[in-house]
């Protein structure tokens, strides 16, 4: 069943993270895991302060963009600049720093310090106590106290959503497109500070026994799946993938079940779940998931226990400058 289930390995790494790509490399060859490919990570802005031009080739490619651009035909909805394609909630045209909420800064660490340690195999103890906080800061209308103002961490999240969806499109094509090079199967989807924990192997095993690959299309492997429940359909916005929707999103989707470190799909999927998430402005893909999960669009599972984790030793995609 391994590694023969897993028949390939995408993960996302920019060009100078040799070290982060080294560590994962190494990792992933030690489990026998040696059929990569890595997608280069997209920054999303330039050393001008405007978008980069890997990100403007990644954003034209959406279909709704497209769609957009032809519709408006305006001077910031062009393929030049394709702002209009990107949610407002994390990009602002005029520069100001969008705001984000941080689940990694010190303040929070602090909450589950005590009750975790920060330990994989602690994982319930932290998503309970952080799952008890959050949502009493829901009931108070307080979780806006974790905002942080910080234009790096915006831009950041644009670059990595636009680099989800171009590893997306990489195993559309080289497994599920007419005549694809690949066959098709089951893959890994990887951040370069994942990495594989103790009995990794059998708790995948657990995860496809409890989840047949026929009810969902992504699998989250970073643990908590035991707070993971099909939330209400009825009364969740359709419109809107951010801003007024996290309030929404945090009683109905726990946010510390949120994160794409490590994902698991069939190739088959990939153009399905790619064509979700293109329907939507450009922002967050966590969110748009979890939003596509709410909405009853998106079959979305997680491990219970990590199969992969995140090293904490290493800086955070979403962090302040």
């Amino acid at each position: 069943m391994f590694p023969a289930l897993l028949g390939h390995v995408y993960y996302i790494s920019c060009d100078e993270s040799t070290e982060r790509r080294a560590q994962l490399l190494a990792d992933l060859n030690s489990h026998g895991l040696r059929t990569l490919t890595r997608v280069p990570c997209v920054r999303a802005r330039s050393p001008r302060g405007s978008l980069s031009s890997e990100a403007l080739l990644s954003i034209i490619r959406s279909s709704h963009c497209q769609q957009l651009i032809e519709a408006r035909h305006a001077e910031d909805c062009s393929p030049a600049n394709p702002s209009c394609c990107l949610d407002p909630f994390w990009h602002h045209p005029d520069g100001s720093p969008c705001e984000h909420w941080n689940a990694y800064d010190d303040g929070m660490r602090a909450l589950t310090a005590d009750r975790t340690n920060h330990q994989p195999s602690r994982f319930p103890l932290l998503f309970l106590h952080l799952k008890e906080h959050l949502e009493a800061d829901v009931r108070a209308g307080t979780l806006g106290d974790h905002m942080q103002r910080s234009n790096a961490a915006c831009w950041n999240s644009i670059g990595s959503s636009l680099s989800f969806l171009n590893a997306l499109r990489l195993v559309a094509a080289n497994h599920a497109a007419p005549r694809a090079p690949m066959a098709a199967g089951f893959v890994l989807l990887l951040e370069d500070d994942a990495r594989l924990q103790p009995g990794w192997r059998n708790e995948m095993r657990a995860l496809l026994r409890r989840h047949p690959p026929s009810t969902w299309h992504i699998a989250k492997l970073t643990g908590g799946g035991f707070l993971l429940q099909q939330p209400p359909e009825e009364g969740f916005p359709k419109a809107s993938w951010a801003g007024t929707v996290v309030h929404r999103l945090v009683t109905l989707v726990p946010p510390t079940i949120w994160g794409t470190a490590a994902i698991l799909l069939h190739s088959d999927n990939a153009s399905f779940v790619l064509k979700l998430l293109e329907e939507g402005l450009i922002g967050n893909h966590d969110i748009m998931m979890s939003a596509l999960f709410a909405q009853g669009k998106l079959k979305l599972v997680q491990s219970q226990a990590p199969i992969l984790y995140p090293n904490c030793s290493v800086a955070t995609t979403i962090g302040v400058e």
